[in-house]
């Protein structure tokens, strides 16, 4: 049996007006018949589970729903990836068309920031961490779509970092960042 509430991407809590749907997944692997109707015990039985389950998992921080910040320094990996899964978005839906990645630095350290953009580039790159701002200027004979700022100092402290190239007033965020410790 698969159990499932289509709420909608990104919701922090539950959404009690959106029943809901039951699949069996051997006789039905395309999800074609909702079966809660003509199932209520197994939806019962299913929600009870998913309730304890969420109750336990969402008891691990004072603000569950809060995305966490990634964790930077000694203790961190050699290298450090950052996609748009993990940013907070600040333009557009879902994960956005700009945003930003909230850090944590546990002692100062030095790193190498290797900015990756889907496709090749020109234009004005910028990258924020914290306080700093660095720009490189990507000129048409450079045209790629892989770009590295070295020895990036970064304090001790909760940091937000951002990436874009800008062309004619228009940004394009970064594919990806590697932060590697130097």
């Amino acid at each position: 049996w698969k159990l499932v509430r289509p709420t909608g991407f990104q919701n922090t809590a539950r959404l009690e007006d959106v029943p809901f749907e039951l699949y069996h997944i051997a006789s039905d692997p395309g999800e074609k018949e909702e079966l809660s109707a003509t199932n209520p015990e197994v939806v019962k039985r299913l929600t009870k589970a998913y309730d304890q389950w969420f109750a336990d998992v969402s008891t691990t921080r004072a603000d569950n729903f809060a995305k966490a910040n990634i964790i930077l320094g000694k203790e961190a990996p050699a290298i450090t990836f950052l996609t748009k899964q993990e940013w907070r978005p600040t333009e557009g839906s879902s994960w956005g068309t700009q945003g930003f990645w909230q850090l944590k630095a546990t002692e100062d350290c030095v790193y190498t920031v290797e900015t990756i953009f889907e496709e090749p580039v020109e234009g004005k790159l910028t990258l924020i961490v914290g306080d700093a701002t660095y720009n490189k200027n990507i000129r048409k004979k450079e045209l790629q779509n892989s770009f590295e700022f070295s020895e990036i100092s970064i304090p001790a402290g909760p940091f937000k970092l951002e990436c874009f190239i800008e062309v004619d007033g228009k940004k394009t965020a970064v594919y990806h960042i590697d932060l590697r410790k130097e």
